[in-house]
């Protein structure tokens, strides 16, 4: 046996021993059709599975059991060739190309010859083989074996998959792929030719690609090859391919298999195009993905579809889907609950409490027969497990509850540890208990054209409609009304609403025939409001009109939000209605409050209701002022109204029918108070612009749509900025506030703007702006502003100069350019000195009187010397607060020596006196500084050389003065005397004596 031989040869034996099939004698023998030569058939397994390759070694000999001559042609056929092919490496003639197909012929050697069988599909295979010597002796022989194909994995050899590990954890936490990670298995792919070489060469057209492919994916995130170096802004490694081509070099590759969260069973797929027959070979590796917990359940998700679900009779729908996932605690998929070739039930639900009015849950069970009740048990296909729930009359709230037994995950034969979860649906009644009304902000105003056409859109935004050419003077707007019942769903589906509106009479942009005691007879037609004028307020009411109740803006009375059609006006305080108002009875009983609703009464004379207009299509479900809800219980129609009338006040209403009470209906209703809207954006414009400061001018005030039509009852706000010091008023009002005059019909309203006090500064103007009011449905606040001009002004400071040391009254006056004096304006003095010296303002000056005037205190300290003239120096600047408006005040140094005659300040050139007196008497000086009580001494300094007058008590017995080295003075008896101070430093001593 030749080197080729015995690898085919092994090569069959490992393909049998994979197989579970026998040895190489597997190939029965069959009796031969020709006696003339005996022909062997032994494949190396008589069984095998589709793409295997099985070595199929064949033995001629003669009747004496001799070998045939070398070169003697067998030939073999394989029947049906769908099932199967067969191929040689040695033909006829001695060409070693090989042969194969359905037919192969081969010549032999020591009376022996290979082939190979090439399984493709599940069957049995025929082989025939027959052999004819070559030359003259003419012997011949036939004879067949057969091979089963049955279904499994492939057994190629040239074809093989090897991996160091089939087992992987799941990957919980989803960690990403390096190497060396536990959640990788690496591959090996190697490819060989049909002789058993490495896949290295290929003819043209051929490549050296496999194909590779990740089945289920479920259990994995797909594999990856190595990083490709060419491919910098790619990393292959890091990707999660699920099948894909993979190049192979020298007959090898290597991919990576990734696990995810899943534990179960995954398998990689692997086939190529034979270089040598062109016929597809394929193998195939299962991996097994683990969490190392037991599956059986752990925990339950239970999900729902979330359809709205209705009573039967309802008219709604009538049925939800409910999803139970059930899992194991790894986080997988609990396995199919099936034994052997049974199923059984592995999760039980059920309505919690039981079914109490007809409701059921239904689903098929592991029989796969329809389940309906109050607790039904079926099976979980891959974990996943579905049921509905089925309404019958019970309303509220309903509690689905589904368990799981961790013990086996088997319900069936009871629950030994359950695993729980409860989810919990609203079954409506469908029936409506609830309106809201509702409208857009944006983008629902139509400008309604000329013509019939609908209004173009802009192609650059499509929601928003451009102005048509001719606009007819009308607007429409969108409303909405959202119906409920009481459990809170949607009512079912084409449940009518009717819509209705009042806006007028009104006095002011207020409704005239209004009050905040309304009495609504519970169950009656009856309507009272002890303060009501129902016959003259507004020039009364009448039948026809409708009374609305703002039966909601009151606890405990929302079954009493009404709108109900007049039939006929009784007195000043009582009407009656067309038809009943409702019993207010949420509770169950009839409740009066008494007269404490606010209510109107009116019609509707400039606004109307109709079908809804899309911008394409038909009208939507409605009639008129009547609408149909869709599955969200909202109903939609539009309210129409001329641009003329944009900002008036109207009271809007929606109303179906509720529940049957006492052999009639409820009438459900809500009642909004909504502005006829404008066409944003719209504009505030204040007129003039500019307005003279400290003074009282009339300023018009605009507000209007983007069409220029004018919205009339806003109330506008105003306010000042960069007033300063200064004040400002509107009407005689000060700011901010909001006005009390509403804007008019062309939308603008004319108010007094007073300002005072109000001064220029630098980079600042005083303004007076205007706003609207943060309105329900409006886009934004409008504002404008008019600015406020101050003229040139002139500041007085007095006196301008001072000196010397304390404190001084300055003077300020402010007038304009024309000499008029500037109230209300406050003005800032500021002090600087130098030299030693301080300089403040001790009182600041309140603001200008109705004069302009004012007075400030300033004190100064430093300036007064005792010689020289003094170097300390200051200023006081006196500045209208906020502005560039200024007067100085200068401060300078005093010799306090030269201002002081004959008394001398502390500091200053003096000279002294002396008095000695004898006995009791006083004397004293003029000027005062000498204060003298006998019997004793005292003394004064004066002014050198100055004039100094002494005055006694009475006339002395002697009375004499004497200056050191001059005269004796004698003046007895008199009680005065004048004397003349000496030069600075020397003394003068007067001596008295009294009786």
């Amino acid at each position: 046996m030749n080197y080729f031989t015995r690898i085919l040869v092994a090569a069959g034996v490992v393909a049998l021993s994979a197989c579970g099939g026998g040895g190489s004698d597997g190939g029965a023998f069959t009796p031969p059709v020709n006696e003339n030569l005996r022909i062997t058939i032994s494949p190396a397994t008589s069984s095998t599975t589709p793409f295997s390759l099985v070595d199929m070694p064949i033995r001629v000999q003669r009747a004496n059991g001799s070998a045939v001559p070398d070169g003697t042609t067998v030939t073999v056929q394989v029947t049906p060739p769908s099932v199967a092919q067969v191929s040689s490496l040695v033909a006829v003639g001695g060409d070693d190309a090989i042969r194969y197909g359905e037919r192969v012929t081969a010549t032999t050697a020591a009376g022996v010859v290979n082939f190979r069988f090439h399984s493709r599909a599940v069957g049995s295979a025929i082989v025939t083989v027959s052999a004819a010597e070559t030359g003259t002796s003419g012997l011949s022989g036939t004879n067949q074996a057969t091979v089963n194909v049955v279904a499994g994995r492939p057994s190629d050899p040239r074809l093989t998959l090897t991996t160091a590990s089939t087992t992987l954890p799941a990957n919980r936490f989803g960690v990403e792929p390096f190497l060396g990670s536990p959640y990788l298995a690496d591959v090996g792919i190697t490819w060989r030719r049909l002789n058993g070489e490495l896949a290295t060469t290929f003819p043209p057209g051929r490549s050296n690609i496999v194909d590779v492919t990740v089945s289920p994916v479920v259990n994995t995130g797909g594999f990856s090859v190595p990083d490709d170096p060419d491919t910098t802004d790619i990393i292959e490694f890091l990707l999660h391919l699920v099948t894909a081509p993979v190049e192979t070099n020298g007959g090898r590759a290597v991919i990576f298999l990734q696990s995810l969260d899943q534990p179960g069973t995954t398998t990689v797929y692997v086939s190529a195009r034979d270089p040598d027959t062109d016929e597809t070979i394929q193998a195939e590796l299962p991996f097994t993905i683990t969490n190392g917990t037991p599956r059986l359940p752990a925990s339950i998700t239970l999900n729902r579809d979330g359809a709205q679900v209705y009573i039967t009779g309802s008219g709604g729908t009538t049925a939800d889907r409910f999803e139970a996932i059930v899992t194991d605690g790894g986080g997988g998929f609990v396995p199919d609950p099936v034994s052997g070739s049974s199923s059984f039930n592995n999760i039980q639900a059920e309505i919690v409490g039981g079914a109490q009015g007809g409701e059921k849950l239904a689903a098929s069970n592991a029989a796969g027969a329809a389940v309906r009740d109050g607790t039904i048990k079926f099976r979980t296909f891959s974990g996943i497990a579905g049921f509905s729930y089925q309404a019958g009359t019970r309303a509220g709230l309903v509690n689905i509850r589904t368990t799981v037994d961790r013990a086996d995950n088997n319900v069936d034969n009871g629950i030994q540890d359950g695993v729980q979860v409860t989810r919990s649906l609203t079954v409506g009644d469908g029936r409506l208990f609830d309106l809201d009304i509702t409208a857009a902000n944006i983008r629902e105003l139509r400008v309604n054209p000329f013509s019939e056409d609908a209004t173009p859109l802009d192609p650059q935004d499509p929601f928003s409609p451009l102005i048509p050419p001719r606009p007819d003077g009308t607007y429409s707007y969108t409303v909405s009304a959202i119906a409920t019942d009481r459990f809170g769903a949607p009512v079912v589906p084409g449940t009518e609403i009717r819509f209705g509106l009042i806006d007028a009479p009104q006095i002011n942009g207020s409704f005239a025939i209004f009050g905040s005691d309304g009495n609504p007879g519970e169950g009656t037609t009856n309507f009272t409001a002890p303060t009501g004028a129902f016959q003259t307020q507004g020039g009364g009411a009448g039948p026809g009109d409708t009374v609305v109740v703002f039966g909601e803006d009151s606890i405990g009375n929302r079954d009493l939000e009404s709108a109900r059609t007049v039939s006929a006006v009784n007195s000043q305080t009582s009407l009656t209605t067309t038809y009943r108002f409702n019993f207010n009875d949420d509770t169950g009983v009839s409740v009066n409050n008494g007269p404490v609703l606010p209510y109107l009464i009116g019609r509707a004379t400039d606004g109307n209701f109709s079908s809804v207009v899309p911008v394409e299509g038909p009208p939507q479900a409605s009639f008129g002022a009547a609408a149909f809800t869709d599955f969200n219980g909202v109903a939609r129609v539009t309210l129409n109204y001329g641009v003329v009338k944009i900002g008036k006040l109207s009271a809007i209403y929606a109303q179906g029918v509720g529940d049957v009470v006492n052999n009639s209906s409820e009438l459900v209703t809500d009642v909004e108070l909504v502005r006829y809207p404008g066409l944003a954006p719209g504009s505030l414009t204040v007129n003039p612009s500019d307005i003279a400061g400290n003074r009282t001018v009339s300023v018009t005030a605009c507000l209007r749509d983007r069409l220029g039509s004018g919205a009339q009852g806003i109330l506008l706000n105003y306010r000042f900025a960069n007033l300063g010091a200064g004040t400002g008023r509107v009407n005689g009002v000060t700011g901010p506030g909001a006005l009390t005059t509403p804007t008019g019909q062309d939308g603008c309203v004319t108010v007094d703007v007073s300002t005072s006090g109000v001064v220029q500064t630098t980079g600042t103007t005083p303004s007076v702006i205007f706003e609207t009011p943060a309105l329900s449905g409006a886009t934004g606040i409008l504002s404008d502003s008019a600015n406020i001009l101050v003229g040139l002004m002139f500041l007085t400071a007095t006196p301008e100069t001072i000196t010397g040391d304390g404190g001084r009254l300055i003077d300020l006056q402010l007038v304009d350019a024309g000499g008029l004096p500037v109230p209300g304006v406050l003005i800032v003095g500021n002090c600087t000195a130098t030299g030693g010296a301080t300089l403040t303002i001790t009182t600041q000056a309140p603001i200008t009187n109705a004069q302009g005037r004012t007075q400030a205190v300033a004190s100064g300290q430093g300036f007064d010397v005792t010689s020289g003239s003094g170097s300390a120096t200051g200023t006081c600047t006196f500045t209208v607060a906020g502005g560039t408006v200024s007067d100085t005040v200068t401060w300078g140094s005093q010799n306090i020596c030269d201002l002081f005659s004959p008394a001398v300040p502390e500091g200053c050139p003096a000279a002294t006196l002396l008095m000695n007196i004898t006995g009791s008497g006083v004397a004293g000086s003029v000027p005062a500084g000498l204060n003298c009580t006998g019997p004793g001494s005292c003394s004064r300094e004066f002014a050198p050389t100055s004039s100094v007058q002494l005055v006694l008590s009475a006339a002395p017995t002697v009375f004499t003065c004497q200056t050191s080295g001059g005269p004796l003075v004698n003046f007895a008896p008199a009680a005065t005397a004048s004397i003349v101070m000496p030069p600075a430093g020397q003394t003068i001593t007067c001596n008295v004596t009294f009786p």
